[in-house]
């Protein structure tokens, strides 16, 4: 028995590609790292802001231990860190905005942020699961 796509499965089909191809684009549009940057706090004050399109590392020492974070093609992560659980070098790069990198037990949270003047975040999920 040969069977033939109908007006349905074609529609379908097409909707379904569509769907993808605008998937494609979003991942692609948030991937986007011009103006970009990451705000490091210590202890919920501000360390520092770094854009996330000059490649650098931030060492940061102090009495409770040292981390040291890497900004490279746009992304970035922790390098090393001398806390006990190492959780913040597992939790891996990232680069698009409200992602974080939290390091407890020496009070660190890296957050990617929008440039100044760049507040649009409402194309920005509030979740993102890796």
């Amino acid at each position: 028995m040969k069977k033939t796509l109908t007006k349905l499965d074609t529609i379908l089909i097409a909707a379904v590609l569509l769907a993808a191809a605008a998937l494609a684009w979003y991942v692609k549009a948030a991937g986007n790292n011009e103006g970009i940057q990451v705000q490091i706090t210590l202890d919920g004050e501000v360390y520092g802001t770094y854009s996330l399109a000059e490649d650098r590392e931030i060492e940061i020492r102090q009495a409770s231990g040292h981390n040291r974070l890497l900004i490279r093609s746009g992304e970035i992560w922790m390098e090393e860190a001398d806390c006990p659980d190492q959780y913040c070098i597992r939790q891996g790069k990232i680069h698009v905005e409200k992602q974080t990198i939290v390091c407890l037990p020496h009070k660190l949270v890296a957050t990617v942020i929008p440039a100044a003047g760049n507040g649009n975040d409402s194309d920005v999920p509030d979740v993102i699961a890796q």
